[in-house]
Parts: C-alpha cells; structure tokens; sequence
C-alpha cells in the first residue's frame, strides 16, 4: 500500500502506485510526509502536525457461479469481520443456502464449513462457492492490514504480516490454506520462516520445518511454485 500526502491535508492511496484514492487525513494544514509505523501511516506537516492517517481500501475479485473459488482477505475488513458481514453485501442471497464459504481449521488440521458468524482473517485462505446463476463482482472493504516490524528474521525494512502455522502432533505433515493479506504481490522469495526466534528462508537447506513449494488453485487444478520462481 502506498500513501502520499500534500497541501490542505489532500492524502492518496494506492496499492499499486498506478490507482490513486483520496482518503480522509482529518487535517486542512499542509502534510509534507508520511512513514509507515507497522500498523498505520503517521503524516508530518504544518504548525507541528503529527497525526495517523487510516487507508480505508476496497479490493474486488470476479466469482462466477457454480465453482469453488479460493480467496483471502488483503484488508483487515471493516467490523464485524464475519462471514456475513465482509460478503454478504456483494453475494445476497441466504448463506448456505445461495452461497457458502469453507476454511481450514488449524486446531483439527481439516477444511471445515464456516457459519455466517465465523470471523474472517487476513492471512487465511478460504473456499466459496455461489450457487445463484451468473457472476458478482465480490468485494471487501477494510483498512491496510498492519506488520510487525524490528523482527530481525523479516526480510522488509516495512515490516512483515505473520502468519502461525501449527504443526500437527506425531510428526506428520500436512497441507494448510493460507492466503495473500495484502492488495499487492510479495515474492515468494521474500518469505521467511521462524522456529523457535531463528529465521529460514524457505529455500535454506537448514529449513527442515516447511516444504518449500506452494499450490496456487488457478480455476481448474493447482499451479506450483517454488523459492524461486
């Protein structure tokens, strides 16, 4: 997410640097920078202003009917967070009955059908299904989700969203479903795992804890990927 400020308090945003949306700074007096303090934008300006300035951002994702679309959430979505709340807007309908989300349960280590009370969280990555004809514009609105940042393992100056991954007991391994939390790509390269406060990158060969690889769902069967491509 990029943010500039300016003149009478004017700040645009955008995820791509291409795109530009006006946001409201909560300020007439001139703004002459902004920084990035892990979680929200601070703007400088005139006669000591210092103030957060909060990116409100709509992301949308066309979903036809009648398949298994994969999603996530590259916003923090606007309160309440449930299911109903993030997609109801945009699907209508009666949930589970003209539309129907699934996720992965970490604590069960299965995928399991949500309610429409469940929470959504960046991060994650979900199923949904629309089993109305035609196709919607599906859209969910929220604000930048926040990093954490001054973790040594983190490969951003910016900060980095982390993401728990739950091993399941006896050592087995097992697939999970996590999903982009941002509106814009990250290279897979930049990923880093930690275990234990020591950080791998996921082509280390010390890095015996996660494969690698990962599976992109790109309409029809799963497209992979490595640590370098």
């Amino acid at each position: 997410q990029f943010l500039t400020v300016g003149s009478g308090g004017a700040a645009f945003s955008s995820p791509d640097s291409n795109a530009w949306t006006a946001q409201t700074s909560g300020t007439s007096q001139d703004l002459y920078g902004v920084i990035w303090a892990g979680s929200l934008f601070i703007a400088v300006g005139d006669h000591d202003t210092i103030l957060p300035i909060t990116v409100q951002s709509t992301s949308a994702k066309v979903l036809d009917s009648n398949v298994w679309t994969a999603i996530a959430l590259p916003v923090t979505p606007t309160a309440p967070g449930t299911v109903q709340g993030v997609l109801g807007n945009s699907l209508g309908g009666t949930y589970d009955t003209d539309w129907v989300v699934w996720g992965y349960d970490p604590v069960t280590y299965q995928s399991r059908k949500l309610t429409a009370t469940d929470s959504l969280i960046p991060g994650r990555g979900y199923w949904i299904r629309k089993y109305s004809p035609g196709s919607v514009s599906l859209t969910a609105t929220g604000t930048a989700t926040p990093v954490t940042a001054g973790n040594p393992n983190c490969s951003s100056a910016a900060g980095c969203y982390e993401i728990a991954l739950t091993a399941p007991p006896g050592g087995t391994s097992r697939y999970t479903l996590i999903g982009m939390p941002f509106p814009y790509p990250v290279g897979w390269w930049d990923v880093r795992l930690q275990v234990d406060g020591v950080g791998y990158a996921l082509n280390d060969p010390a890095n015996g804890y996660v494969a690698p690889s990962y599976w992109l769902w790109n309409g029809n069967g799963y497209d992979s990927y490595n640590g370098t491509t």
